[in-house]
């Protein structure tokens, strides 16, 4: 939950009280949910039983959500998938608001809430999504590692993975773990496929979805115009039309304050399209 958000601040104040509710055991199944404490921090939205007056909400599905410019994960909420899944967020000019209960259900703060997010949307009026993702993400690797001994004996595992990772973490959970941790910046998937290493990355060792990226290849490949992997990892993640490091180089100079990198979006860098209309703030 990011309290800093402007949901959380104004126009109305709303009165944020926090209390303690013992963490679901479905987290501890998820990507980084093993090493959550006991109890989390809650805000409480909305009074009354949830299989009678309520109704069960909707989540989105977090991994890679904030890969684009224009997408904000606000909150969580407690739900039977995984401890980052996101009840609060927005996505352009969508706000999405998870809690199905009446308004009459809804405790002071929480209307408070919802009615600063109407306030704040309007700035978005008029924006669209940047793009329709159409890639899993990098950490969806991550979250299939806590089911590796059950799609094991399902027979499954090279339906997640690829031969290449098997041969080198096998079926152990623990394994898999560190070696996804040692591969993380190296991974690219080409649409549904399982995650793949890209060995060109992992030999310059250089991450495909940081800024040292450009720097790295462009100090690579204009020590060495005919360097086939520089050319290989620019057509990847950049695009087939740059094909000298000169061009490289003026494209990334150019465009650097626009460039960020999607996994959802394709697993490549892209332009955001104009200057996003308010800060968004990362971090938890």
């Amino acid at each position: 939950m990011r309290l800093e958000h402007p949901i959380f601040n104004g126009p109305w104040k709303p009165k944020i009280e926090l209390n303690d509710t013992a963490t679901p055991v479905n987290y501890s199944t998820w990507a980084c949910g093993w090493s959550l404490p006991g109890y989390l921090p809650t805000w409480q939205v909305q009074e009354g039983d949830l299989s009678k007056d309520l109704g069960y909400g909707l989540i989105s599905y977090p991994y890679g959500f904030e890969d684009s410019p224009d997408a904000e994960w606000i909150s969580g909420g407690i739900n039977s998938k995984a401890f980052s899944s996101m009840a609060i967020g927005r996505h352009g000019n969508f706000f999405l608001w998870g809690f199905s209960g009446h308004p009459g259900k809804m405790t002071e703060s929480g209307r408070r809430v919802f009615l600063n997010a109407v306030v704040y949307m309007k700035k978005f009026d008029g924006n669209r999504p940047i793009f329709v993702p159409t890639h899993y993400d990098r950490t969806s690797a991550l979250t299939t590692i806590e089911y590796v001994e059950s799609y094991f004996e399902r027979n499954r595992l090279t339906q997640a993975f690829s031969d290449e990772i098997i041969q080198a973490a096998g079926s152990n959970k623990e394994r898999m773990r560190a070696w996804y941790a040692e591969n993380v910046e190296y991974l690219y998937r080409v649409g549904d496929e399982s995650p793949q290493i890209d060995q060109n990355l992992k030999s310059l060792k250089i991450s495909n979805r940081k800024p040292e990226f450009f720097t790295k290849v462009i100090e690579t490949w204009s020590a060495d115009p005919e360097n086939n992997s520089c050319k290989q990892l620019v057509s990847r993640y950049v695009g087939k039309e740059i094909s000298t490091p000169e061009q490289l180089k003026e494209f990334y100079l150019r465009n650097k304050k626009r460039l960020y990198f999607t996994d959802t979006g394709g697993f490549r860098w892209r332009l955001a399209p104009m200057a996003p209309k308010v800060d968004r703030l990362d971090g938890e």
